[in-house]
């Protein structure tokens, strides 16, 4: 089974041109992931998706996939930039803190409770 989840990008290497892990057509990876785990893509079982298909499983099956093109387009502009803003930086934050390295990339997981 598919599950669809919305993150942040950490760093800007995460953003970029990449292949969807369901059409296999390439897009641009923002500042919002858009990753559908239980399908093969580059980090393995987990791979980011294209708007075109999280419109398609949202419309098709509202009820299994709730996020739709309206959900990214919204956190999107909520989040227009990653976490960090370069890997360096990355590094340096969780050389200073572990514990709250892991509270800011757990808060990058956008999910409605």
């Amino acid at each position: 089974m598919i599950e669809i989840h919305m993150r942040r990008a950490h760093m800007p290497e995460e953003m970029g041109a990449e292949t969807c892990a369901l059409c296999a057509l390439p897009f641009e990876v923002e500042s919002v992931r858009v990753e559908a785990f239980g399908v093969s893509g580059v980090w393995g079982d987990v791979g980011a998706i294209c708007t075109t298909c999280l419109a398609y499983l949202n419309e098709r099956n509202p009820e299994q996939f709730p996020y739709g093109v309206a959900d990214y387009e919204a956190w999107l502009e909520l989040y227009p930039e990653p976490i960090f803003e370069t890997d360096a930086a990355a590094l340096e934050q969780a050389q200073r803190d572990i514990a709250e390295w892991e509270r800011i990339t757990d808060a990058g997981e956008l999910t409605r409770t």
